[in-house]
């Protein structure tokens, strides 16, 4: 918003481009052709751009750059957990900025495009305390990353109990030769630190949620609009876990995607990371090992969060899990 503000650009004619593809297939798996929802006017939407499509470039343009700060974060929290071993950063930045779902959701309008490097960042700070002990910097600017995070999507508010686990490991990693109260003071102290500051930047909004709508998440407004799921069997949402598998490596909008050899490489990539981890822990040191529990732990958070909303309304789609790509990567 306040980029086209500052822009000045007139979007008065947005309302002139989204007419509905008379032929669309969108929505049938079974049919391979016109998958487009929209009708597009070829003379009307090519450069030079005016208007609503500028606009709209504008702010693709915005969410690339956001993608390549999740890149970024990526391959420094890399570098911070595995400093000895050059190779691991640029791999896990180019299986993050080579997933083709990734690149797809980077280039739209969306507020994932934001929670997500924001998550990746606080994540990576949460690690620099682990690796490089706490300081009144880091966690004041950890809380000012989840304040943002929380601004952007509530997929945020799982990172205020992941930074306050993280504080606590990072002091019990130093805490020898530090009494129990100056351990628990020190906790206390960077814990404080953090929710103040995630609630200066970010509380004001769910305060004045709840006190214009008496809901301080607009969960219930929301459904309003995306419906409520009907009461589901556990077993039948077990059944969806192994697709955010596959649209977190690319099933796109319109049911477009690749052929199960596709799912199959991505698996073995991913078992090939799962056998690296077990054949390499013993090697690791103990910041690095507690390291990547913290990390294994936002990922369980992530899912238990998409999980839960899955319950209430049917949300099973991979980009829903990117704010735990760093994790992936």
């Amino acid at each position: 918003a306040l980029l086209l503000r500052l822009s000045g650009m007139d979007t008065e004619d947005v309302w002139g481009y989204l007419h509905v593809n008379p032929h669309t297939t969108c929505g049938s798996p079974h049919m391979t052709g016109n998958k487009g929802f929209l009708a597009h006017d070829p003379a009307r939407e090519s450069f030079p751009w005016r208007g609503s499509i500028l606009a709209l470039h504008l702010l693709r343009l915005y969410s690339t750059a956001l993608g390549l700060a999740t890149v970024v974060g990526v391959y420094v929290t890399a570098r911070l957990c595995f400093p000895g071993q050059p190779l691991v950063a640029p791999l896990a930045a180019v299986l993050t900025a080579f997933n083709p779902q990734f690149l797809f959701v980077s280039a739209g309008v969306n507020n994932d495009n934001l929670v997500v490097p924001l998550c990746v960042w606080t994540l990576y700070l949460v690690l620099r305390a682990v690796h490089r002990g706490l300081s009144p910097l880091t966690s004041a600017l950890t809380g000012v990353l989840i304040g943002m995070a929380v601004l952007s999507k509530m997929a945020g508010l799982l990172l205020l109990p992941l930074a306050c686990l993280g504080i606590l490991l990072a002091a019990w990693l130093r805490r020898l030769g530090v009494t129990m109260g100056r351990y628990l003071a020190r906790v206390v102290g960077h814990g404080a630190l953090v929710i103040g500051s995630a609630l200066a930047v970010g509380g004001w909004w769910y305060a004045r949620n709840a006190l214009l709508y008496a809901d301080p998440t607009l969960i219930d407004h929301h459904l309003a609009i995306v419906s409520r799921r009907d009461p589901t069997p556990f077993v039948l949402i077990l059944h969806e876990v192994p697709s955010i598998f596959y649209s977190y490596w690319g099933r796109f909008s319109c049911d477009l995607s690749p052929g199960a050899w596709y799912y199959v490489f991505w698996g073995l990539v991913t078992l090939a990371g799962w056998g690296g981890l077990v054949a390499g822990w013993r090697r690791f040191t103990r910041p690095q090992r507690v390291g990547l529990l913290l990390q294994a732990g936002w990922y369980v958070l992530v899912f238990a969060g998409w999980f839960r909303w899955n319950l209430i309304a049917s949300g099973v789609q991979g980009r829903l899990m990117f704010p735990a790509t760093v994790s992936v990567g």
